[in-house]
């Protein structure tokens, strides 16, 4: 069945008396613009009008897709939202033949208009107020454990599905909404893409729904009660609050999680790091909710990336064992001031195990009894130098050449002992495991780039291949077109003989009854017009088996031009929806590669950012620093 369109609606919510079946509908009014028109708030699915009826306001949402299964689906969630008495929730009945257009009836639903505004207005008008914020996104937080607590997820949580009533939240467009009794159905929308996971597509549907949208809304709003300025600084507000669908597809390359890393603020600092390794996950169903992923008893059973995974748990075993490994290469009782060294693998450890790490800075550890007997031992040479030259034993040039060689050597064995020191060693580690991961880290972004330029490559290929086929199809509808007209020529010319013909033989006969109307007498006239007639009519009839067989000729002509090119154009359309399924694979399997690229990027980098704020602990790790210790200097 064709489903209406947006200005079907349009033309029958002109006359709500005729269009409504619902009494309170069809005796209401639909509140216009300035033009006189009704007014819709038009979305993917559906188009909304308001309707007042004897002072109530109706929202009446007309469909512009519709599922065979969309009535039972709304019986579910009504009683479900019913039973449950949520104060985020609006009634609403499903009417299923609501509102006629052009003489046939199509369901709507009908709800309570709800006014209010929606959240990125909202957040808009009060970005600088950061308490009404920081208030806003607890109570979305609140609703959002309401909903779960009661195995409800809303499908779609975006900017234009919450609306913001004098302080309070409500819900509204239930379409993808899932409550216990739909298990096992798929879902007929996949939700705003600057709210939802990547991986999203119609085959997730359960109460983990809502979980990566509760991820960018709490993020947002929190991160906008502490910067108010990244509204202005990000240039968002239309259709995203912070993030967008770039910000998924590359965390990596992300500048609001890079302005919250860098802000200095613990607590979006957290956050930016929570809400990339949320990104990460593969498997939506196994997504956090923010609540339990910012308690760390909240991430049991994270389903990680395989490189992510490995490097986890490598981390983890290396920080149990690297103590003992660095305590080991030194003697037994200079190992205790080494406890507080933190491991390098803090690189691969995620942030919520980072948090509960305190590691203290890395100190040189004493005894420097060898270091200060080398320096003396040297203040002892010079000494003596010093004195044979008194004495007379030994020239002022071979006095300055030998103090000079001695120190030479003091410098390069101070040198040496410096570079063998364990925490020396410890920092050395660090620095080159850092320059590994930075080099690998532009070895991904180069991948990356080759690999966007590839996807654009294709995309290309796939648009030149398009336009070619379509091209070929309009010269195949103008060549049918053409043929059709030499035919309909070819038609009217003989039919024009025909008709020529037919008209001669009119006039001819008419002629002769004229002249035997003047010559015959009356009696005998009637006689022979019927002779006239009869002997016409015969005439004729070859004319008109003709003209028929003409007609049927052309028919049969016309029938073979459009079955012609019927499968020509046939043949085209095939290969149009190959050209589009490969390309497309092609451009998924690169999307694919981009994603996998983009992680390994992320984990590059959150591993290069853990290495160096574990250099800072080193920052006491210097030659002078040890020229220092030895001079008993703190």
């Amino acid at each position: 069945m064709q489903w209406p369109t947006m200005s079907d609606y349009q033309d029958a919510m002109q006359n709500p008396g005729l269009s409504f079946a619902d009494p309170e509908l069809r005796s209401g009014i639909p509140v216009t613009d300035r033009l006189g028109l009704p007014r819709p708030i038009t979305g993917g699915f559906a188009s909304v009008y308001q309707v007042v009826s004897n002072g109530r306001k109706w929202a009446v949402r007309c469909f512009l897709r519709h599922h065979q299964d969309s009535e039972q689906r709304y019986a579910v969630i009504g009683r479900t939202l019913s039973s449950s008495r949520l104060p985020y929730t609006v009634a609403f009945q499903y009417l299923r033949d609501g509102i006629r257009v052009k003489n046939k009836w199509y369901p709507i639903l009908k709800m309570e208009w709800v006014d209010g505004e929606p959240l990125h207005t909202y957040v808009a008008k009060h970005r600088s107020k950061p308490g009404a914020l920081k208030e806003l996104a607890e109570a979305f937080s609140h609703m959002c454990r309401e909903l779960r607590s009661r195995s409800i997820a809303h499908g779609d949580l975006q900017h234009g599905n919450i609306l913001v009533v004098d302080g309070k939240l409500k819900l509204v467009d239930y379409d993808g909404m899932y409550v216990p009794g739909l298990d096992g159905l798929p879902s007929h929308e996949v939700g705003h893409p600057n709210y939802q996971h990547p991986n999203r597509s119609e085959d997730h549907f359960g109460p983990y729904l809502d979980s990566f949208s509760e991820w960018v809304i709490y993020v947002s709003l929190t991160a906008l009660s502490v910067r108010p300025d990244l509204w202005d600084q990000l240039n968002v507000g239309d259709e995203q609050l912070l993030f967008s669908q770039r910000d998924f597809m590359n965390p990596a390359g992300s500048r609001a999680l890079r302005i919250m890393r860098e802000s200095g603020d613990p607590l979006l600092e957290r956050l930016s790091q929570e809400f990339r390794q949320v990104i990460m996950f593969d498997d939506i169903s196994s997504v956090p909710s923010p609540q339990a992923a910012l308690d760390p008893s909240g991430l049991k059973h994270p389903v990680w990336r395989p490189a992510q995974l490995g490097g986890l748990l490598n981390g983890i075993a290396r920080k149990i064992r690297a103590p003992q490994d660095r305590n080991a290469a030194l003697p037994q009782e200079k190992a205790g001031p080494q406890v507080g060294v933190a491991a390098s693998s803090t690189g691969s450890l995620p942030s919520w195990v980072q948090g509960h790490l305190q590691p203290e800075a890395v100190r040189l550890s004493p005894p420097f009894s060898v270091d200060r007997a080398v320096v003396g031992g040297y203040a002892a040479v010079v000494f003596a130098l010093y004195r044979f030259h008194v004495a007379g034993y030994l020239s002022l040039q071979v006095a300055l050449w030998c103090g000079a060689g001695g120190c030479i050597g003091t410098v390069a064995a101070l040198i040496w002992r410096f570079l063998t020191r364990p925490e020396f060693r410890q920092k050395k580690a660090l620095m080159d495991e850092l320059k590994a991961q930075r080099r690998e880290a532009r070895r991904v972004e180069k991948a990356i780039k080759k690999l966007e330029k590839e996807k654009e490559a294709v995309l290309e290929r796939e648009r030149k291949s398009v336009e070619n086929i379509l091209h070929r199809l309009s010269l195949l509808a103008s060549e049918e077109r053409e043929e059709t007209e030499r035919l309909e020529s070819w038609l009217q010319g003989q039919l024009k003989n025909v008709v020529q013909l037919r008209e001669a033989l009119n006039r001819e006969e008419a002629e002769e009854l004229a002249k035997a109307a003047n010559s015959i007498q009356l009696p005998f006239l009637g006689k022979r017009a019927s002779s006239i007639m009869k002997r016409y009519r015969q005439k004729r009839e070859p004319l008109l088996r003709k003209e028929e067989k003409i007609r049927l000729e052309a028919e049969k002509r016309k029938d073979a031009i459009r079955r012609k090119y019927s499968s020509q154009e046939q043949i085209f359309h095939t290969k149009l929806a190959e050209v589009k399924m490969n390309y497309g694979k092609d451009a998924g399997d690169l999307d694919k590669k981009i994603r996998d690229e983009n992680a390994r990027l992320m984990s590059y980098r959150e591993t290069e950012s853990n290495l160096s704020r574990e250099l800072r602990l080193y920052a006491e790790v210097s030659f002078r620093t040890y020229l220092r210790r030895i001079a008993f200097i703190r």
